[in-house]
């Protein structure tokens, strides 16, 4: 075939195909050339995200030492398969099938070879992350999303196994080491943590509970003792502990860039947290009895991650919320009485907001126009959406003006989820339409007990 001709069926291959979702199989593929194989994958890479492509080959040289390795097993046959996705040509594939790695005498099974030959390959940053992750327990289950904000904080990892601290059994630990680690008791006191008093090089601070999750204790001298000693922290966690204030010298800590204290007993934050202006992640979810937010906490300018779901007790958010122009993540916003009525504008200039966003007391907006100058519309990487309003108010009450608060809050045309709770009056704004959302694959109405008629779905 000439190439003017192959050329012209390639591009008429990828103009039939852009953007559409597509499943191709080919059968009994003998040619291992490279570069035809690279021209091959560029003209099926017009299609959409998650097509598929099935190559069979009767290439048995291949394909039998593949089937060696792996001796059977299906779950060395994946790892093996999602590592080799990566190597574009025979040579390579042969290198990896022969490498020595699979006769070791320390591999106990294929599955730990295939393991092991895939991070032989990792490049050396991401072997340091992957290396990060031996300061977790063994058999922890652990959420990728919560890793990743781990490693963000951490900045450039140089990681060493020597430089870890993972339950030291008493052992006095290198005064040099940097990630502390250890499983929570039911009562932890200041000795326990007598072992940490000379890692003054510290950045890591993180606590896992296996059993006592809410029930364990931590006596307040801890935070009080332990906090000053601990400048040079990056990542300070007291999840799961019953305590119920932090000292204002968490203030000090100006390194910080990572901040749990979800699942604890804590009253409120201490008016320093708002100087913390490297912080990156502040984790308050399931904080049941935070009441408030310090009144600066806008100064947390570099804060990209926002987590208060489930903390209930929150009167409303502070203000100057719209200074926050870095978040990304920011689980909900509460739009309280008084003074925390406006709060929904400060959602305008938070460009950057992405994945789910819950918009909750929205009985308690006065002025339209801030819901307005919120600028939901605008928010285009928003999927999750749910906009609620209190489900307690007294039936006699007007809730006549919900309608136009809903009517403004319209989102953008590719959201996916969108939830309306205790919604006040009989109808929807003419936005809440399908045909206007291609992409949403769930709408929720819940609790709204005066509708007469629902969207037409």
């Amino acid at each position: 075939m000439s190439w003017t001709l192959q050329n012209w069926l390639q591009n008429k291959l990828k103009e039939k195909l852009k953007w559409k979702k597509f499943f191709v199989v080919l059968d009994d593929l003998r040619n291992e050339n490279y570069h035809d194989g690279s021209i091959l994958r560029a003209t099926f890479e017009a299609g959409a995200p998650r097509s598929t492509i099935v190559i069979t080959t009767r290439n048995e040289g291949v394909s039998s030492m593949t089937v060696k390795r792996c001796k059977g097993s299906p779950l060395a046959a994946k790892v093996l398969d999602g590592f080799l996705l990566s190597k574009m040509n025979r040579h390579e594939w042969e290198d990896v099938l022969k490498s020595k790695i699979w006769d070791l005498p320390q591999m106990e099974s294929e599955i730990y070879a295939a393991l092991m030959l895939s991070y032989h390959h990792l490049p050396s940053h991401l072997k340091r992350c992957f290396a990060y992750c031996s300061i977790l327990p063994k058999d922890y289950l652990f959420e990728e999303k919560r890793l990743v904000l781990l490693w963000m904080a951490e900045g450039d990892i140089c990681f060493k196994m020597e430089d870890r601290v993972w339950d030291n059994n008493g052992r006095k630990p290198s005064t040099k080491a940097r990630y502390l680690s250890y499983l929570g008791g039911y009562l932890d006191g200041i000795q326990k943590f007598e072992v940490f008093n000379d890692l003054t090089c510290s950045r890591t601070f993180l606590p896992f509970m296996l059993s006592f999750l809410g029930r364990c204790c931590l006596t307040s001298n801890v935070p009080l003792k332990l906090l000053p000693k601990l400048q040079r922290l990056r990542v300070l966690s007291f999840s799961g502990y019953r305590m119920y204030e932090l000292p204002e010298s968490i203030g000090d800590l100006k390194y910080l860039r990572f901040l749990d204290l979800s699942w604890t007993t804590i009253r409120s934050l201490p008016d320093s947290v708002a100087t913390l202006y490297n912080l990156q992640t502040l984790i308050l979810e399931c904080c049941y009895y935070i009441k408030k937010l310090p009144s600066t906490f806008g100064n947390l300018v570099n804060l990209r991650h926002l987590n208060i779901r489930g903390a209930n007790a929150l009167e409303g958010m502070p203000p100057q919320m719209g200074k926050l122009t870095c978040l990304q993540s920011l689980s909900n916003i509460v739009v309280g009485k008084g003074s925390y009525s406006r709060v929904i504008k400060e959602l305008g200039p938070l460009l950057h907001l992405r994945e789910t966003l819950c918009i909750s007391g929205l009985e308690n907006v006065i002025n339209r126009e801030d819901v307005r100058d919120a600028r939901l519309i605008e928010k285009h990487n928003l999927y999750r959406l749910s906009l609620e309003w209190n489900g307690n108010l007294d039936e006699s009450q007007d809730r006549t003006s919900e309608f136009d608060v809903l009517n403004i809050l319209q989102p953008h045309k590719g959201l996916k989820k969108l939830t309306v709770k205790h919604y006040g009056c009989a109808k929807f704004p003419t936005w809440l339409k399908v045909p206007s959302f291609s992409n949403m694959v769930r709408l929720e109405i819940e609790s709204c007990a005066k509708c007469t008629s629902l969207p037409l779905v």
